[in-house]
């Protein structure tokens, strides 16, 4: 449509609409912009202007309640503000946050209980508002309502894990109400397991392993083993060889290293990656002595483990298997070795020992000099661990099958 203005009244009246509109355009613009400026202010003046030039802006309303609340520890003051902000914004959940603090500050359970129940309302997802909540709903004694909450929030966001599990032992000490605060994933019972393990929780640690196996997920290898060395380290072999099968049962990858063919020691032949852990071998590192599974020179299969020392040395090469067995039965232990060129005043053998005592049981005789592939074998009595030990120069060590 278009308006005709032949007369000069008109245009003038036209011409003053105009400024007026863009006088009214620049004044609001310009307020919008003081109080921003006043609101970004370190003083409560400053925030208080802002909410004067514009007391619809739910945020400035906020701001001011902060000042109240944490600067001049006025609480009255600060619900006041924090209320303002809610009417203005009933969508924001840190305002409904920020008066539940207030009303535990004030010991109003009601005020409280219903401030989190809006803010989780209005956002239920977001993992900061859920641990906002979870330990408000905690420190108001609401351990069954802040439990679910930490569980929430831990599992969108890995860095609430921790500080979740420690806090939530701290108060309930019970592995069944943490399993309500733990994402039902394996990774999250993982490392509340490391963490009763580190702190010698021996007991819960064994009801969390439980639940666990009842996941029917693959268990983290760090976790595990760190549980299986706790059990050995109390001598309770039975719950460790235990623990063991039943890790092999929900990791696949483990159940390759379990006894096979009326064989007690676990990968015997080298030909699975060694875990270094476990009920598999274990290889300590020592200066001067180079230990790795090799296919370059085999007795049978497609690998054996070579032992190369820098220079003549004498002492443990590091290199161990611990292999339950039953008090006061026989075994015998059969075995591969090739050597080149071993000198010295001593040679290389297997030593096989007591795990709990430390005791020598036995060991085969000394290997000298260089020569082929041979088959050695030596029986032995009561508990006693593999523990092959190495003195000299080169050496492939394999336990046949």
């Amino acid at each position: 449509m278009q308006i005709e203005l032949r007369s000069t009244a008109r245009r003038l009246l036209f011409g003053c609409c105009v400024l007026l509109a863009i006088a009214g355009f620049a004044y609001l613009s310009t307020r919008a912009a003081r109080a921003h400026a006043w609101a970004a202010g370190v003083d409560e003046w400053q925030i208080e202007r802002a909410v004067a030039l514009e007391p619809r802006n739910s945020d400035y309303w906020y701001r001011l309640g902060r000042w109240h609340l944490l600067i001049n520890q006025d609480s009255v003051s600060a619900l006041n503000a924090y209320n303002a902000a809610v009417r203005q914004n009933p969508h924001i959940a840190d305002y409904y946050l920020e008066i539940a603090r207030v009303a535990l500050f004030a010991n109003d359970h009601k005020q409280l209980t219903g401030a989190l129940e809006n803010a989780l309302r209005v956002d239920p997802t977001t993992p900061s508002v859920n641990w906002e909540a979870a330990n408000l709903y905690l420190a108001a004694n609401e351990v069954d309502r802040a439990l679910p909450l930490f569980r929430a929030a831990s599992a969108s966001s890995w860095e609430y894990r921790s500080p979740s599990v420690s806090l939530c032992w701290q108060v309930t000490h019970d592995v069944d109400r943490m399993v309500v605060a733990l994402p039902r994933d394996v990774e999250a019972y993982s490392d509340f397991l490391r963490y009763l393990v580190s702190r010698r929780e021996t007991a819960a640690a064994d009801k969390l392993w439980i639940h666990i196996i009842a996941l029917r997920q693959a268990v983290a290898p760090n976790a595990s083993f760190l549980y299986l060395d706790s059990l050995l380290e109390q001598h309770r072999v039975a719950d460790a060889v235990r623990a063991w099968r039943e890790l092999a049962i929900i990791s696949p990858e483990i159940s390759s290293y379990l006894p096979q063919d009326g064989n007690l020691v676990v990968n015997p032949g080298f030909e699975q990656e060694i875990l270094n852990d476990g009920f598999d071998w274990r290889i300590t590192p020592f200066d001067k002595v180079t230990v790795q599974a090799t296919t370059e020179d085999r007795y049978s299969g497609g690998h054996s483990l070579a032992v190369s020392f820098a220079t003549s040395t004498t002492g443990n090469a590091g290199i161990l298997q611990l292999v339950p067995v039953e008090p006061g039965a026989s075994y015998s232990l059969s075995l591969a070795y090739k050597a080149e060129e071993l000198e010295g005043a001593h040679g290389i053998s297997v030593v096989v020992s007591d795990a709990s005592t430390g005791q020598a049981l036995g060991a085969t005789d000394e290997i000298l000099g260089s020569n082929p592939w041979r088959e050695i074998s030596r029986s032995f009595g009561w508990g006693w661990t593999g523990c092959p030990s190495f003195h000299g120069g080169e050496a492939f060590f394999m336990a046949a099958p």
